[in-house]
């Protein structure tokens, strides 16, 4: 692969990564925090029902993300990863139609799901092409994409929340989640990296291969306190 070639493979993954997490975690998993006042004033639900439907989310997300450790190795990992977009970008837009409880704990469950599968499916085929081209290091641009889609969603909503009300504002985030999508699908189809990621990388994404490092070398002692660490942050 000449430099050119390489420079448009990992400029396409990344785009695609970026834009993957946008719509699945900056807008489909933390949107729900700025939008969370103006349903309870509109609709006259309490705290406890808010955290339900925060709980709804995460723990789909949990379950995503375990979910994603057994996909079987022939599966076509860029369809799944269509799949889990759009079903995010449904499961946002979808709360705008109902003022019932039940559907929103519902529909974050299954937001939960498709974020957490995107972002291990994205994280995963981001890490491969960049393995490809060899430059891994340039992962930390994948996942400026949750923090890009938490202030675009904020940003949105701080300048026109108030003339969209709450049903607007998941409907126009549902929208620029549409409008995103096409440039997911740019990342490029690369085969199984023959390296090994990163401790980092895998951490954050999940991702698994064959040649993954033994149980030991997983559970060493410093990776124990990150999990431990990481752990505590989820349950704070």
């Amino acid at each position: 692969m000449n430099r050119r070639a390489q420079q448009q493979t990992q400029n396409r993954a990344l785009l695609a990564g970026v834009c993957s997490l946008i719509i699945a975690m900056g807008i489909g998993r933390f949107a729900y925090t700025p939008l969370l006042p103006a349903m309870q004033r509109a609709i006259g639900f309490g705290n406890e029902m808010a955290g339900l439907i925060a709980s709804a989310n995460y723990l789909g997300y949990l379950i995503g993300a375990i979910a994603t450790t057994v996909i079987p190795a022939h599966m076509d990992r860029r369809r799944l990863l269509r799949i889990c977009l759009v079903a995010s970008v449904i499961s946002t837009g979808a709360i705008a139609w109902s003022d019932a409880s039940m559907t929103w704990l519902a529909l974050r469950f299954a937001g939960g799901i498709a974020s957490a599968g995107v972002f291990v499916i994205a994280g995963t085929l981001v890490t491969q092409a960049l393995q490809a081209t060899g430059h891994e290091a340039r992962m930390g641009v994948h996942f400026a994409g949750v923090g890009t889609g938490i202030a675009l969603s904020g940003l949105l909503l701080a300048q026109a929340g108030e003339h969209l009300g709450w049903r607007g504002g998941w409907m126009a985030l549902a929208l620029l989640s549409v409008l995103l999508l096409p440039l997911c699908w740019t990342v490029p189809k690369t085969p199984a990296a023959k390296a090994q990621a990163s401790p980092a990388v895998m951490a954050a994404t999940g991702a698994m291969s064959a040649s993954a490092p033994s149980p030991r070398a997983v559970l060493a002692f410093p990776m124990s306190l990150l999990i431990l660490a990481y752990f505590c942050e989820g349950l704070g």
